[in-house]
């Protein structure tokens, strides 16, 4: 078992330190690491917030795993040593995500100022939009995507992928329009 974890180790390492060199020091983005695998509509399943959703998020996933996983291996059951370690790494990308990457992102400075979102700018729905539930938006800013909670302001579906147009904004939620609906009305005498 100690083979298995070392593999698990020496793999997930590897890959991680990959793509943290190619994406934060090379700046190369865009083959896909950053897309979430899944997208819940809201967050009211509390599951979701210890499962990783990124590759990232996935290979520390994995490297904690076998890394918690040789020491318990070494004070228990192999059994019992495969149920901590992943029970260990998914408190670690619980932690990654709500408290490691967002104080990243203030160290960095490289926040969304607070009155750039306006009223009429252009977004992309990052995951489908049903007429009368959440979906998010994501806005590119300074090379960087901020995502956002979303509803439909017409109570139209909008699919993944669609531009859309910020309507307004209530508590940090935005009521977005499809393109396509904005000039359609324009169109229309």
């Amino acid at each position: 078992m100690n083979v298995v974890y070392i593999a698990i180790i020496v793999l997930s390492a590897t890959s991680l330190g990959a793509e943290i060199l190619l994406r934060n020091l090379w700046g190369i983005k865009g083959f896909g690491v950053e897309k979430r695998f899944f997208d819940f509509h809201g967050k009211t399943i509390p599951i979701e917030d210890f499962v990783p959703h990124t590759v990232t998020h996935l290979l520390i996933f994995v490297f904690a795993f076998g890394v918690s996983g040789i020491i318990y291996l070494l004070l228990m059951h192999w059994a019992l040593s495969i149920f901590l370690g992943l029970l260990t790494g998914f408190w670690v990308t619980f932690i990654l995500s709500h408290w490691i990457f967002p104080m990243r992102e203030r160290v960095r400075k490289n926040t969304l100022p607070k009155d750039y979102l306006q009223s009429g700018m252009d977004a992309l729905c990052s995951s489908a939009i049903d007429g009368d539930g959440y979906g998010e938006i994501v806005v590119e800013y300074n090379n960087r995507n901020y995502r956002f909670p979303a509803l439909s302001a017409n109570g139209t579906d909008i699919n993944r992928g669609d531009k859309v147009v910020l309507v307004h904004n209530e508590q940090g939620v935005w009521w977005v329009e499809k393109d396509s609906e904005v000039f359609n009305i324009m169109n229309e005498e």
